[in-house]
C-alpha cells in the first residue's frame, strides 16, 4: 500500500498508533484490521532493516580494525628486521 511507502520506522510507529485509534472508533473494522496487520509487517521489515544495517556497520568496523592491526604487525616486523640488520 502506498500509505507505507517511504515511511521511516518512527513514521510507521506513528501510523500504527493512528490505525489503532481508528480501530477503537469501530468504523469499518475489517479495513482497519487489515491495515493494522500490514503495518505490523512493515514495522517488522523496518526493524530487520535496522538490525541488518547495524550488523553491517559492526562488521565493517571489525574489518577496518583487523586491517589496521595487520598493518601495525607488518610495520613492527619490518622495524624488527631493520634493527636486526643494523646490529650486524
Amino acid at each position: 500500500l502506498e500509505v507505507f511507502e517511504g515511511q521511516s520506522f518512527e513514521g510507521l510507529q506513528s501510523l500504527h498508533k493512528d490505525i489503532l485509534a481508528q480501530m477503537e472508533e469501530g468504523e469499518d473494522p475489517e479495513y482497519w484490521d487489515a491495515l493494522e496487520k500490514r503495518c505490523k509487517v512493515e514495522l517488522a521489515r523496518a526493524t530487520l532493516s535496522r538490525i541488518h544495517a547495524d550488523k553491517l556497520q559492526a562488521r565493517l568496523t571489525q574489518i577496518e580494525d583487523n586491517k589496521r592491526q595487520e598493518e601495525r604487525e607488518r610495520l613492527e616486523a619490518k622495524l624488527r628486521s631493520k634493527i636486526e640488520q643494523d646490529k650486524k
